[in-house]
């Protein structure tokens, strides 16, 4: 009975690595309908929402992290649920493509909603966004009680960028590069975290 048992063992862990592998290779697809383009819906909404509501919020501290962490979250939950659907297994590649597919999906949303609404929608937000940044970076600059030296410094940069559109194609192109980069970082540090590779050989039951 011992070795009929480890022969069902041995059989159940060689169908494994195929089902894993096949996951590996739809993984960053199915994220990237299932997670990233939601998700970049869901930003662009929230975002338009502010807009609408008021054009200030848009340089908001608060709307800021409120992003990130929704974004942050979402992408964990990701990742919880694809080593949840493989038997709480899976491995780094696995994860960091699911990671991956999720944050191409939500890059290209939000780029592409950017680009629409800075070019097409409302062309002056981005000189009205670029000030009230600039106020705004002064403002928290003396409540920290900065010296007026550097408060001076900081003034002439922001001289020197007025003019610059921060939303035109090269920006939004680097924008979106940039961030494209930061989620590879990003999802090789959290598939490390959350990856559990499935044994390679079954305990056999002591009989």
């Amino acid at each position: 009975s011992k070795e009929r048992n480890y022969q069902f063992k041995a059989s159940k862990t060689e169908i494994v690595p195929a089902e894993m592998e096949n996951n590996g290779m739809n993984g960053p697809k199915k994220a990237f309908t299932q997670w990233g383009l939601p998700l970049g819906l869901l930003n662009a909404a929230i975002y338009g929402l502010v807009y609408a509501l008021n054009t200030k919020l848009l340089v908001s501290l608060w709307l800021g992290l409120g992003l990130i962490a929704l974004n942050g979250g979402v992408f964990i939950w990701a990742l919880v649920q694809t080593r949840k659907a493989q038997g709480g297994y899976a491995e780094f590649r696995d994860l960091w493509g699911v990671w991956l597919g999720a944050a191409l999906g939500l890059v290209l949303v939000t780029t592409a909603f950017n680009a629409l609404l800075y070019k097409v929608i409302d062309p002056t937000l981005s000189e009205q966004v670029q000030v009230m940044a600039q106020e705004k970076a002064l403002e928290m600059m003396e409540s920290m009680g900065t010296p007026q030296e550097n408060v001076d410094e900081a003034l002439a940069r922001m001289e020197q960028q007025k003019g610059e559109d921060p939303f035109s194609p090269l920006r939004l192109l680097m924008s979106f590069f940039g961030s494209l980069l930061l989620h590879v970082l990003l999802g090789a540090i959290f598939a490390a975290i959350f990856k559990k590779n499935k044994p390679l050989f079954a305990p056999s039951d002591e009989a």
